[in-house]
């Protein structure tokens, strides 16, 4: 350490005492022709040549740099050459404190202990040592800055600071990660650690198993139990093409499978999702249930430790310091330790409201990222969809690799079970005698509609049921359930009032009037609070608020408690926020409406947000909710509403960044806007591919859906409804589009007019055979026959006969999975517009036939090859041509499945005579495959000493293959065999 750390400090010293100096120049010439009016104190000796011995001599004429002198060395130039330097009689030297002179003093000193004494420490001592020498190194760059001022800047000691504590740490690590102590004591210090972090972790997240999200109606007395909550998530898959829908206790299953795919290191996720979707519910349901050992979200409890930062609070902006605040009496006891130590255990990262980040909270997940990302580690974020490209920019930053899941909400066949069990605790809380029962009824109908996907609207509509019944209906909109919660708060404030010493004299018409002049402020101060990303009031907005209802002769902390939630008290100050960040947006959309209404009668929109669009588009994106709300808002009001303004407004929401389909078909059921209003939305919708973003008509939505797609160009549309009604009734709109058809509505085959369709199979394609002469009606691109592909047999004639007439009759198909049976081989020979190809062979003939055909598809691209058990390694005569064009691009991935235990060497057999020349896999898999650590060893070795070579997918096994442990050590192998990372992968049907 002192040599690595020390001597390089000593050597800065130097240099900065001898600016004059080149690095040429020989130590003595420099000094010699020294100016008399030098500081040096060579120039205070009469024979400066006795400083040095004769070997020291050597070296200062064979090193003239100095940068490869030892510490003594340097430390006698920096007594005799340096300037500003004190005499050696000076008491300086010998005093221990900041001055320079006694720093360097003390580091030769230590270095003299080090190489005389050859201390013996034991592990206990070289910390304490190793502190002493890290503040001596940073105390003495302290003191060289104040000496050498003008040379030496402030920024520079900053960074000269961080270079010690990284090499001091890289140094401390080596012993202790490397050395005899990790040995002796790594094992059982690691489980104390473990112990001790998550005694101190649980009694941190004890307060967030209970959540009241609706505290400015119902105080702070009611509590809800997180589990009561449900979420189901969508994960998407892009490498895969595929979404895959799953429930809450699958989530981690999921990321984790997905993001281990040949990949090691940190594993990345942001979960996305709508304000009140439940995003920060489930963070809080994964705390609650790791700390209680009661799980039922799969794989928490493989994680020795869950760390959690909510982004709007935080003001650390360090992995180290936020390590410090998680479990402060641990890393109190274990201080360097406690991070190289924790890196080995394997962590949940939980961050949440990363859209409601501030500097500080932004740096920290940064530096998150950077400390992890070699580790055993998962990170998950939570954002909003309009702000989610900022950590997307932060993981790119890191060089991870980002994985985006979207959160849906709670779907439709357990929004009653909700209702069920979350409506006693409100009725318990509220004292309103309202049966469940009853509730339920007058709910059924209407949580159908899909905004109430999102469980915080489920909870008011409970609360506004159990307080005013039959006041919603199946026709209200969520602008509408959030004005008659926001309605509900103030008339039980106006009750509380009339009953309150200091408002109950007051006449009641004053009251009133005086709490809607207080309100009206509150809606402002919450409105700028959002447009500068804020979620917490400033104690200015506090401070005006009090004096506003000081000066109405109301009750403060009543009015605030009202709508607003109390947080925390800060340095004795209270601290008040939105209950929910869709309630703050509801607020600031309330208070734009004020705004317009007081330009009447000429309205301006853009001129009511009081800032420069132009100058400002971030402001802009953060009003997206709101503007969303205001749509809603100014439908309900006849007197403000019209086409010209709902028109400025669209224009806002598409500026603000709002491109998903589901968003705009949520303003045109809020507003039931005109053709030419719905016309001018179909241009700003955005639509995407087969597989993502398609525009999905579901069953809440059809009137919506209709009026879009009967203004829109050709999309892609996806039907997801279970009333065949419906289906029939959106046949007409459909004719214009490119229609996806799945197993579940296959009939509309028969029933559509002719169209361009998408045909996606997962399951057994027989129903589909028997409709598919229908298909000849229809212009079919993308045809996936998942089942065919994943388990190729024997088909019959008539059903072969059936495919080779649907692929003839659509030339244009360019995607295409399925299993290379007789009629396929013939019609692919003349499909020159087949980019995409996923095929299985199951025999010698097809894999002979394979070879022969792909050089003919001219424009593939990507190739999927799935070889079964049926086909051995002498029918492979021929490697998979090379597939790229002029530009590089093209991929070949190999599936070889059922491999079991001796059949290693066959599947390496394979891979090496199918190896594209030049080109490599993509990746390969092996699925349904029954080896364990030890076969799947063999195989890499062998493809390995064959030259296979895999690229970014790398090689996957099935998820029950290997356990995680077995996964990293085959991934160390893989890297160094194939050039590529291994992972587990489950091998769902959409999922190979």
């Amino acid at each position: 350490m002192l040599y690595e750390v020390g001597q390089p400090i000593m050597y800065k010293i130097f240099t900065l005492g001898t600016r004059g100096k080149a690095s040429s120049k020989d130590l003595q010439t420099y000094l010699d022709k020294l100016d008399p009016v030098s500081t040096a104190n060579y120039i205070k000796v009469k024979d400066g040549k006795k400083m040095f011995n004769p070997s020291q001599l050597e070296r200062i004429k064979s090193k003239p740099s100095g940068m490869e002198w030892d510490i003594t060395l340097l430390f006698l130039t920096i007594k005799w050459a340096c300037e500003n330097v004190a005499s050696f009689s000076d008491p300086a030297w010998f005093t221990k404190g900041a001055e320079l002179e006694n720093c360097v003093y003390l580091i030769k000193t230590y270095r003299n202990e080090a190489s005389h004494e050859q201390l013996q420490l034991t592990e206990a001592e070289f910390l304490d040592k190793t502190k002493e020498l890290r503040d001596l190194f940073i105390n003495t760059l302290k003191a060289a800055q104040l000496r050498y001022t003008d040379h030496f800047s402030v920024t520079e000691l900053h960074m000269e600071i961080i270079s010690v504590n990284c090499n001091v740490d890289t140094i401390q690590n080596e012993v202790f990660g490397q050395g005899d102590f990790i040995a002796r004591c790594g094992s059982w210090l690691l489980v104390d650690i473990e112990e001790e972090c998550r005694s101190e972790l649980t009694e941190k997240y004890k307060h967030m198993s209970n959540i009241n999200p609706v505290s400015f109606t119902t105080g702070n007395n009611l509590s809800m139990d997180v589990s009561l909550i449900f979420t189901n998530i969508e994960i998407e898959c892009p490498e895969d093409q595929s979404k895959n829908i799953v429930s809450h206790d699958d989530f981690l299953v999921e990321v984790e499978k997905n993001l281990s795919r040949g990949r090691s290191g940190a594993r990345v996720v942001q979960l996305e999702g709508l304000a009140g979707s439940g995003k920060t519910t489930l963070v809080n349901l994964m705390l609650k249930q790791w700390c209680d050992g009661m799980v039922t979200i799969k794989n928490l409890d493989s994680y020795k430790l869950v760390l959690h930062m909510t982004c709007k609070d935080a003001s650390t902006d360090t992995y180290k310091k936020f390590l410090e605040r998680s479990f402060p009496c641990t890393f109190t006891k274990y201080r360097s330790l406690l991070e190289p130590l924790l890196s080995k255990c394997r962590i949940l990262v939980l961050i949440d409201s990363f859209d409601e980040s501030n500097p500080s909270s932004r740096q920290l997940v940064q530096d998150i990222l950077h400390q992890l990302r070699s580790a055993d580690a998962t990170i998950v974020t939570t954002s909003r969809p309009e702000r989610s490209d900022d950590f997307q920019d932060l993981v790119t930053t890191s060089l991870l690799t980002l994985t985006n899941t979207k959160i849906k909400g709670i779907p439709e066949g357990k929004r009653v079970e909700f209702i069920l069990r979350n409506h006693p605790v409100v009725a318990r809380h509220s004292g309103s005698g309202r049966d469940t029962n009853t509730v339920v009824e007058e709910l059924k109908k209407l949580v159908k509609n899909d905004h109430f996907r999102l469980a915080l609207n489920l909870i008011l509509g409970i609360w506004v049921c159990d307080q005013k019944p039959r006041v919603l209906n199946a026709l209200t909109t969520q602008t509408e359930l959030y004005y008659q919660t926001v309605h509900l708060s103030w008339m039980k404030l106006n009750q509380r009032l009339s009953t309150n010493p200091q408002t109950r004299d007051m006449e009641r018409w004053l009251r009133v009037k005086r709490v809607e002049e207080w309100k009206l402020l509150m809606y402002k101060e919450q409105f700028n609070a959002l447009i500068n990303n804020q979620v917490t009031l400033s104690s200015e907005a506090v401070d005006r608020l009090r004096d506003a209802s000081f000066k109405r002769q109301l009750p403060a902390d009543e009015l605030l408690g009202s709508c607003l939630s109390l947080k925390s008290f800060t340095q004795g100050v209270q601290e008040y926020l939105a209950p929910h960040k869709g309630l703050q947006d509801f607020y600031s959309a309330l208070h734009l409406m004020k705004r317009i209404k007081e330009q009447k009668p000429s309205i301006n929109v853009r001129a009511a947000l009081g800032f420069d669009i132009a100058k400002d588009r971030t402001r802009l994106r953060g009003l997206q909710n709101a503007l969303q709300h205001l749509a809603g808002v100014l439908h309900l009001d006849e007197d403000m509403y019209s086409d010209s303004v709902l028109l400025e407004l669209i224009n806002l929401l598409e500026g603000s960044g709002m491109k998903e389909a589901k968003q705009w078909l949520d303003i045109i059921a809020d507003t039931s806007p005109s053709p030419t209003v719905v016309a001018t939305i179909a241009k700003y919708c955005r639509t995407g591919t087969v597989f993502y973003n398609p525009i999905v008509i579901e069953d809440s939505r059809v009137h919506a859906c209709a009026q879009l797609l009967s203004n829109m160009q050709r999309s892609w549309v996806s039907v997801n409804v279970t009333d065949n009604n419906v289906v029939t009734s959106v046949l007409p709109i459909l004719v214009r589009h490119n229609v996806v058809i799945r197993e579940y509505h296959t009939k509309m085959l028969c029933e559509l007019a002719p169209s361009n369709v998408a045909v996606i199979i997962k399951g057994d394609p027989t129903t589909f055979y028997l409709e598919a002469q229908e298909m000849f009606r229809h212009t079919c691109t993308v045809l996936r026959l998942w089942h065919d592909y994943q388990c190729p047999q024997t088909i019959s004639s008539d059903t072969d006969a059936i495919l080779g007439t649907i692929l003839s009759r659509n030339p244009g198909v360019s995607d295409l999975a399925c299993q290379l049976s007789a009629s396929v081989r013939e019609r692919l020979q003349n499909s020159p517009f087949m980019t995409l190809l996923f095929v299985s062979i199951a025999s010698d003939d097809q894999a002979a036939s394979l070879m022969n055909l792909i050089p003919k598809l001219s424009h593939l691209r990507i190739l999927r090859v799935h070889v079964t058990a049926g086909v051995t390694p002498d029918a492979i005569t021929t490697t998979l041509p090379d597939i790229r064009n002029d530009n590089g691009d093209g991929e070949v991935g190999l599936l070889l499945s059922d491999i079991t235990e001796g059949e290693e060497d066959r599947a390496c057999e394979m891979a090496t005579k199918l190896l594209p020349s030049s080109l490599g896999y993509s990746y390969i898999r092996f699925p349904r495959s029954s080896l364990d650590e030890a076969g799947w060893w063999r195989v890499l070795n062998g493809l390995g000493q064959n030259g296979v070579r895999v690229g970014y997918g790398g090689v996957e096994v099935p998820f029950t293959s290997v356990n995680e442990e077995q996964q990293r050590r085959l991934d160390a192998l893989s890297r160094n065999t194939v050039w590529a990372g291994f992972g587990r992968r489950a091998f769902t049907e959409e999922g190979w």
